[in-house]
């Protein structure tokens, strides 16, 4: 732990903020980045000295060395409507703008609730300094014709060291196809720490119970400290350099899921090259070490420029 405050006024928690938002600018932090995190710990500590006569909070490094740790606990008797109190503008005081909970967790990259019960009431928020050790890419180009493209792509680092990779195939094209694979993109933005079976589970039941939509394709994959974990389900694919073999399995999102499944692990080389694609791109080429001279966003084009063929297409590249 780096510091340790306890604030019971509102001047107590502007010295407190000050203290953080320079530290997080001395992490590294950008002076908006850095903003948000002050934003939070603000909301937190004047909830706590409105509610609970104050609070203790504590900032620490995270696990990792990372990104910054910042826990605020009370002793008041916790909240009772803890779901109404997280919607958009809830507030129980008068002339209040309501920002409260939602502010906190749309500033910071991790929100969680460690307590709330009647011997007080206690979040931890987090930032992460996302600075990735690969170069990647994404491309998506819609049909010859369409007004509408039904491939997506998404790329999401987070926790400092990891980084979620997926390539959305909507069943078809137009208005419907691009309709079913942002529903899935966006559950994908609102659940990506989920394991990725439980993922691609999330997003089969979801799409299921959704009326607009059609079935989907994808590939995800994940790296982490712990190394690489993908799963693949439909025609999407994963090429790699030097070559590994990437296992798929049969079905459809919001369709069909046909038989178990598994997330495949492989150990990655120190230098690698993956392409994550739609079925939109020819399955027929191969990544060679002439990947080292290119960018991975020169070797997208290029890839896209020579592979794509009449259809919606998306790829993702990856190197290192």
């Amino acid at each position: 732990m780096l510091e340790q405050f306890h604030v019971s006024s509102s001047q107590e928690v502007r010295e407190c903020v000050a203290v953080v938002k320079r530290f997080a600018k001395k992490f590294g932090f950008s002076n908006h980045e850095s903003e948000l995190l002050a934003l939070a710990v603000s909301e937190a500590g004047i909830n706590a000295i409105r509610y609970a006569d104050g609070a203790e909070i504590k900032v620490s490094v995270t696990p990792n060395k990372k990104g910054i740790s910042v826990t605020v606990e009370d002793r008041g008797e916790g909240i009772e409507n803890l779901e109404k109190s997280m919607q958009e503008g809830y507030t129980t005081q008068e002339n209040s703008l309501g920002l409260g909970f939602s502010t906190i967790k749309r500033s910071v990259d991790e929100f969680k609730i460690l307590k709330n019960d009647a011997t007080g009431f206690s979040i931890r928020v987090q930032i992460y300094l996302n600075s990735p050790d690969y170069d990647s890419s994404e491309l998506s180009i819609k049909k010859e014709g369409e007004s509408f493209d039904g491939d997506k792509c998404l790329i999401k680092h987070y926790r400092g060291d990891c980084s979620l990779f997926a390539v959305l195939d909507g069943a078809g094209s137009g208005l419907k196809a691009q309709q079913a694979s942002e529903e899935v993109k966006e559950i994908i933005l609102e659940n990506y720490t989920l394991d990725l079976d439980d993922l691609v589970m999330l997003c089969h039941e979801k799409l299921k119970e959704s009326p607009l939509s059609r079935a989907v394709e994808i590939v995800l994959l994940r790296l982490s400290p712990k190394g690489l974990e993908y799963l693949i389900v439909g025609s999407t694919f994963i090429k790699s350099y030097p070559h590994h073999s990437f296992i798929s399995h049969r079905g459809s999102l919001g369709l069909s899921m046909k038989g178990s499944f598994s997330v495949g692990h492989i150990e990655l080389e120190e230098n690698f090259c993956l392409c994550l694609c739609s079925d939109g791109i020819e399955n027929s080429f191969e990544l060679y070490e002439l990947y080292k001279e290119y960018t991975a966003h020169e070797f997208a084009v290029a890839l896209l420029n020579s592979y794509n063929i009449d259809d919606d297409s998306s790829l993702i590249v990856i190197k290192r």
